[in-house]
């Protein structure tokens, strides 16, 4: 009897199971012209609070299909815009239910007039890459190529700057289609928005591109000459003061000014671009800490200044000249200094530690609930020591760039052609840190003095030859490409020593370090396309040989 049952309830489950799966289909057509709707959007209601519960558009041919729908009492409406609202007669879902066509009139109301504009495309999806005009983003304008990304779909900036494409932070960064290799923030941080073109975000690179980026390509284009004569853009923004000054020693001042020259006349194309941008940032911290090891619980409140002082300089020059109707010559020159002073003012007023057996421990939160009722630290356990310090940190970060770019193109014949280009670029990344703890309120006392410092530069090259040509409806693209990366560091830390008064290397976080890295690079491919498929298949062979020498520690 047992096992009947079982089996009753075991097809009983199966055709409530099956019983939900209801198919909703239709068609939607003009009613006047009977022509499809195409892009009609289709909601699903439930019966009696009216919730949606599905939702769809319509295809070229005004078809929909809302599938696997949940069982009860339900109701379909259609809307369009200019075209009246269809509103369906409730039905039950079980079996599949087709609505058959559904006409949709125009509703005069707001037909009375129309007014139609013409507007520039500024976003295009292709195969392989998305296209935005920078233009578009009126919010980023005066600012720089980061502003212009924070706008972009897939692309997030984070607080600190930090950029990630499709939540990763693995991508290539490329100028007018160079690839760079030195920290992309670096560049990004010093392209005035409104030296650019547009950007292409590449997130399905095919084999003619580099393979590092694991997220994709972001593609900057500067703006060139279109017609002959003289173009010339100036901006300029001036920041107001501070909402919350946050008792910060210095003023923040905020302002940047960018110029664009573009000359063109006959042969040649000229453009020329400087930018001055400041940006500082008032803040403040407030924090506690607590630590507990060995028995002994440490508690760190804190309070002071925590701002940015940003500056930097940036300029490019290129030029492009056309020999002849096969044949053009190209060289761009871009160079930046950005500078950033990060202070950190911290008093450590009361810091405490205290010796409490385990079995007495709180708990980690349970003494940050403490502090945040009492606005102090704990009071109990044995006390070890109690101090009352403050902390200077200065830490300045400088990143300089250069790039210089050639290009040479040769049209040959009618459907084919050859694109020689060289890129060298130099950043240099680094800058010292200072950290002084003294007692408070006798700052005089000095208790702690650390210096560090780091010299980080890199030089790479890079020689590319690539050849496309059309072999009946398919295009064949092959090349090679030639990298060299040669990127030194060192690292110095120095400590105090109040006894000799010199200062004296700290072993741990000294060190010294050298990467030098070249590849070659052979990949061929074909893409065509047949009605509305489009496709690309290729093959892309690398040689990687990479060194590293470390001096210190040896």
């Amino acid at each position: 009897m047992k096992k009947i049952l079982l089996a009753f309830v075991c097809s009983l489950l199966t055709l409530v199971s099956f019983a939900q799966k209801t198919t909703i289909s239709g068609q939607v057509l003009d009613q006047e012209s009977a022509e499809a709707i195409e892009y009609a959007s289709v909601a699903l209601y439930q019966l009696p609070d009216s919730i949606l519960i599905a939702g769809i558009v319509t295809d070229e041919a005004g078809r929909f299909s809302l599938k696997e729908v949940s069982s009860g009492s339900l109701y379909c409406e259609i809307q369009f815009l200019g075209y009246q609202t269809y509103k369906s007669a409730p039905f039950e879902a079980g079996t599949n239910i087709n609505l058959g066509v559904i006409n949709l009139g125009l509703n005069t109301n707001v037909l009375n007039e129309i007014e139609v504009r013409g507007r520039e495309v500024t976003s295009l999806y292709k195969l392989d890459k998305q296209v935005f005009q920078a233009k578009q983003f009126q919010n980023a304008q005066g600012g720089n190529a980061t502003d212009v990304l924070r706008n972009l779909p897939s692309i997030t900036v984070n607080a600190n700057g930090e950029i990630s494409v499709r939540g990763t932070t693995g991508f290539i960064l490329m100028v007018n289609g160079k690839p760079i290799q030195s920290e992309p923030s670096v560049l990004l941080n010093q392209i005035a928005a409104n030296s650019i073109d547009d950007i292409e975000i590449i997130t399905a690179p095919s084999a003619k591109y580099d393979p590092d980026g694991k997220a994709g390509i972001i593609n900057i284009k500067t703006r060139q000459g279109t017609l002959d004569g003289l173009f010339i853009n100036l901006n300029t923004q001036i920041g107001l003061p501070s909402i919350e000054p946050y008792d910060n020693a210095k003023t923040a001042r905020r302002g940047n000014a960018d110029l664009t020259v573009n000359y063109k006349q006959g042969r040649w194309d000229w453009s020329f671009g400087a930018d001055y941008r400041r940006n500082d940032v008032s803040g403040r911290r407030v924090g506690y800490v607590n630590t507990y090891q060995n028995e002994i619980l440490t508690e760190f409140p804190s309070y002071g200044e925590r701002s940015f002082d940003r500056e930097s300089y940036t300029g490019r020059v290129s030029m492009s000249y056309q020999v002849n109707e096969r044949q053009s010559l190209g060289a761009a020159f871009y160079a930046g200094k950005r500078t950033q002073f990060r202070t950190a003012d911290i008093l450590y007023d009361n810091q405490r530690r205290a010796s409490i057996p385990a079995n007495d421990f709180l708990g980690t939160e349970a003494y940050w609930d403490l502090y945040q009722t009492n606005n102090d630290v704990f009071g109990g356990g044995e006390l070890i020591n109690q101090l009352t310090f403050f902390n200077a940190n200065l830490r300045v970060r400088r990143g300089d760039f250069l790039i210089g770019a050639l290009d040479y193109d040769f049209q040959i014949g009618e459907n084919s052609q050859l694109k020689l280009a060289a890129l060298y670029e130099r950043t240099v990344l680094g800058g010292p840190t200072d950290n002084i703890s003294t007692n408070f309120p006798n700052t005089q006392d000095t208790l702690q003095l650390q210096f560090n410092t780091n010299d980080n530069p890199l030089d790479g090259l890079r020689l590319q030859a690539d050849f496309s040509t059309k072999l009946g409806e398919l295009t064949f693209e092959s090349g090679y490409q030639f990298r060299y990366l040669k990127h030194p560091g060192d690292f110095i830390y120095l400590d105090r020593n109040f006894d000799t008064n010199e200062f004296e290397e700290n072993p741990l976080f000294t060190n010294s370090i050298e990467l030098r890295r070249g590849i070659h690079a052979l990949y061929g491919q074909i893409s065509g396309q047949q009605g509305k498929l489009s496709y690309t298949a290729g093959l892309r062979l690398e040689y990687f040989n990479r060194e590293v020498d470390i001096e210190t520690p040896n």
